[in-house]
């Protein structure tokens, strides 16, 4: 798979990291489904405290930023964001990483 990687970090109001945690632990499955059809291979979040990294790796490029979000997806955002810093928009805040390092198995010679 020719792959398609970013990552961003996000913020947690204090004291919202166990409803936060729970919300992920339960993701509507509208949005599973949704992002499945959208490409999405693997999605991965860790959280550090009020920290919160993302990571994404689709199949398909990424959507041009402006995109306009699905219903569903702006339904979690409402629904994330009394858990987290947000955009006017409700979106929540990403602040985007740079990838500086990758390792694949067929570089490491397996």
């Amino acid at each position: 798979m020719n792959a398609h990687c970013r990552a961003w970090r996000m913020r947690l109001r204090p004291g919202a990291e166990a409803q936060y945690d729970e919300a992920h632990a339960r993701v509507w499955p509208d949005l599973l489904a949704e992002m499945r059809n959208a490409g999405v291979a693997r999605f991965i979040i860790y959280r550090d405290k009020l920290d919160v990294f993302a990571w994404q790796e689709r199949a398909a490029p990424f959507p041009e930023p402006g995109t306009q979000p699905s219903e569903v997806l702006k339904m979690w955002w409402h629904a994330m964001k009394p858990l987290m810093l947000t955009e006017p928009d409700g979106r929540p805040k990403q602040t985007p990483m740079t990838e500086v390092f990758v390792l694949t198995a067929d570089e490491a010679g397996t």
